[in-house]
């Protein structure tokens, strides 16, 4: 479980995110939604360690973030950025061996146990061809894949991304989705940031909308996707269409007028 008490901080000295309080429990999805420049990144960022807090709390499984060793950390927190360039030609199975870096240490080389969790892991999202391939001469989509994939073969159970869908056509976000849904069946809790809503349907769905570094709404999706919410986040009209998919599931739609 995760909890977010009145959480403050951001870039030189100045608060971008202001008294941000939520919670994730095992097994469950949070979209972050709101505008660009909302505070989204500064956030995951604060809740990763990676910017200083100025106020507030981190809490993993009843323990503070900040007594918590890195080493320790990554093994309970997965982050897939926005961007990622490789910097050299790795193949995706050495992407993927990448997440076992907490595990193994920096320098040293994966042992066989590392390489089957990293195969485990690319099986687990039907990317078992892609081992040998280079991994800078994919798609977005295949990308996007490789990183998720990379965040599984770290094992941790809770896995924040920033934007998955930017810049992928519908047949890529199809992919990210159902991987996505794959991972949170297998227990994993999802934290990520979007500005599509065609797909806050899921199971055991939370919304968090954020504006200006404040929180505006946080709940079940059901109840904090509403217009009325919408249209204060993003100064829009909205429209939202709730309806049942042919597995039952609840899906929402939240058109701009």
């Amino acid at each position: 479980m995760i909890e977010v008490k009145a959480l403050s901080g951001g870039y030189n000295g100045k608060s971008i995110i202001k008294d941000m309080s939520f919670s994730l429990s095992d097994g469950e999805l949070l979209f972050v939604i709101g505008p660009n420049g909302s505070g989204k990144t500064t956030l995951f960022k604060l809740m990763l360690g990676l910017l200083s807090k100025k106020n507030g709390e981190v809490v993993i499984d009843g323990e503070d973030s900040k007594e918590i060793k890195a080493e320790d950390f990554s093994k309970r927190i997965a982050y897939i950025p926005q961007q990622h360039e490789p910097v050299f030609d790795y193949t995706v199975m050495e992407m993927v061996l990448m997440g076992r870096t907490s595990h193994i240490g920096m320098f040293a080389s994966p042992a066989k146990q590392d390489i089957e969790i990293a195969e485990k892991s690319l099986d687990m999202l039907s990317l078992g061809a892609f081992a040998q391939r280079e991994y800078g001469k994919l798609s977005g989509g295949e990308m996007q894949m490789v990183l998720i994939a990379r965040a599984v073969c770290q094992q941790a159970k809770t896995i924040i991304m920033d934007e998955p869908m930017m810049n992928l056509d519908y047949k890529n976000q199809a992919k990210v989705l159902g991987a996505i849904e794959t991972l949170q069946d297998k227990g994993y809790s999802i934290i990520m940031s979007t500005h599509n809503m065609i797909y806050t349907g899921f199971k055991k769905a939370k919304v968090l909308l954020i504006r200006d570094g404040i929180a505006f709404g946080f709940g079940d999706a059901e109840k904090t996707l509403t217009e009325e919410m919408l249209q204060k986040v993003y100064d829009v009209a909205f429209d939202v269409m709730r309806f049942k998919d042919s597995q039952g599931t609840s899906r929402y739609v939240c058109i701009p007028l």
